[in-house]
């Protein structure tokens, strides 16, 4: 499970289906344990690509196993905060599939300045 690994050209939402898939398969009594989803996440934040990205998913990812401890942080929560955190990290954010198009137009203007 380990050598499970985020390829560059995989999306994030992709490759958490991988990680989710491999641990349903070890673990196939168990559908929804808290677990089993911080196992997904510690696998998932472990095997992303990018070094960055992880960095900043397993900081939140801590933060936030400190922080709510009444309400259980899941992967999917954790998946939304990666997919933000990536789309900061391009290079030319008016390019960017999240970005509206007003503040598209006004980032390319930014850029071209």
């Amino acid at each position: 499970m380990s050598d499970l690994k985020q390829s560059s050209r995989e999306s994030v939402v992709d490759y958490r289906e991988k990680v989710t898939q491999l641990v349903k398969q070890i673990f196939p009594k168990t559908e929804t344990s808290d677990d089993i989803d911080r196992l997904i996440q510690d696998r998932f934040v472990e095997g992303l690509y990018n070094q960055r990205l992880r960095e900043k998913v397993r900081a939140k990812m801590l933060k936030m196993r400190q922080i709510e401890t009444e309400k259980f942080f899941k992967i999917q929560d954790l998946i939304n905060y990666a997919g933000c955190k990536m789309s900061s990290f391009d290079k030319q954010p008016f390019y960017n599939s999240t970005t509206s198009g007003t503040d598209a137009l006004q980032n390319r203007s930014y850029a071209t300045r």
